[in-house]
């Protein structure tokens, strides 16, 4: 403004023009650029932003049994199911993935393969068969809001091959997709019985 026609002719930020903002910290955080044009007048704008905690909360379930692992974040040995079955039978165990995080998640879904004893088949929620995607680590769910959850269920049925009282230790992993470090998991053992 002022007599003469003014012009920015600086225009400086927290980070470089380009770069992007940190978030590698958790809290809230501000961003300031301060511009100046060509009368020598400045303008400051200061804008907060948040940078929020991603919480998979992964929970397991045998059957119509309640879950367990709620609110249990990483540790598998004290979130696990067990079940049993004879040669020829399955045994049914569901994972649900809920968001404790503040926002909207996605959750990538990891677990164990069959082997030479046990088939391990992983259907979503809708009855797709995921198995494929879910050993290889791929199987992406939808977005997920804050305290709603997704489901995957793993079915293992006993080869009528397999020894007696030989078992399948099972793990499903679920991870953040905004933030790949948190992840939390389940675990599921199939005896035959």
């Amino acid at each position: 403004d002022g007599p003469a026609v003014a012009t920015i002719v600086s225009c400086v930020g927290t980070v470089a023009d380009g770069a992007a903002i940190d978030t590698s910290t958790l809290g809230k955080h501000t961003f300031r650029v301060v511009a100046t044009d060509s009368n020598g007048k400045t303008m400051t704008s200061t804008r907060s932003y948040t940078v929020a905690e991603a919480r998979p909360d992964a929970r397991i379930k045998k059957g119509k049994a309640a879950f367990v692992g709620n609110n249990i974040y990483g540790k598998a040995t004290r979130q696990t199911v067990s079940g049993s079955a004879a040669g020829g039978k399955k045994v049914t165990y569901t994972l649900s993935a809920q968001n404790d995080a503040t926002f909207a998640d996605r959750f990538t879904v990891k677990g164990t393969a069959s082997s030479s004893a046990y088939t391990v088949r992983y259907l979503s929620r809708t009855g797709k068969d995921v198995t494929a995607a879910v050993v290889a680590g791929t199987f992406r769910t939808a977005s997920v809001k804050p305290g709603r959850t997704v489901t995957v269920r793993a079915i293992v049925t006993v080869k009528s091959s397999t020894s007696p009282s030989s078992s399948l230790k099972g793990v499903l992993t679920v991870t953040s997709v905004a933030r790949p470090t948190k992840a939390d998991t389940v675990g599921f053992t199939t005896t035959r019985s």
